[in-house]
């Protein structure tokens, strides 16, 4: 680890670029693409650079007009523990048409380790309002994930409506 701050001489080869990213910072990787609509973001890795307490919140629209201002867009918070080497993956916030049910976020360390975990949106009704939960499914590596659950949206499954 470097510290900030100072400037650095480092040797690297053509094909390789030195990056240094500050620590706590939660880095989502999406596919290659050429335009945003050319492939599914269903598969998504993200970065996770331990050292300090981190959050980011992954941002999504329909990616093609400006329903988003008027509030056709998801929020999903990821939260860093470092004390506790803990990701959390909070419940998705908001909706719009065509928002995916399902996917997978391949969640990986500097020293390469990886965890892929399922994230999917489970409908069931409690009184009058739709609930979004959220499980996550996980293989055995030394890092833990836990989601959290909160009301989203309204009993049609979606707040917004295209005009």
């Amino acid at each position: 680890m470097a510290e900030g701050g100072q400037k650095l001489k480092v040797t690297t080869v053509f094909n390789r670029i030195p990056l240094y990213v500050r620590a706590g910072s939660i880095v989502p990787l999406g596919p290659d693409v050429q335009y945003v609509t050319e492939k599914k973001w269903d598969n998504l890795k993200v970065c996770v650079y331990p050292g300090a307490d981190g959050n980011f919140v992954l941002y999504e629209d329909e990616g093609n007009n400006y329903n988003y201002e008027n509030g056709a867009y998801t929020e999903i918070p990821m939260i860093w523990n470092d004390a506790k080497r803990t990701l959390t993956i909070d419940a998705r916030r908001g909706c719009y048409e065509g928002m995916l049910d399902e996917r997978k976020f391949t969640v990986r360390m500097p020293d390469g380790s990886e965890k892929t975990v399922l994230y999917k949106r489970e409908k069931r009704l409690s009184g009058n309002f739709w609930l979004l939960s959220f499980k996550i499914s996980y293989l055995c590596l030394p890092l833990f994930y836990e989601t959290r659950t909160t009301p989203s949206c309204h009993p049609s499954g979606c707040a917004y409506r295209q005009l």
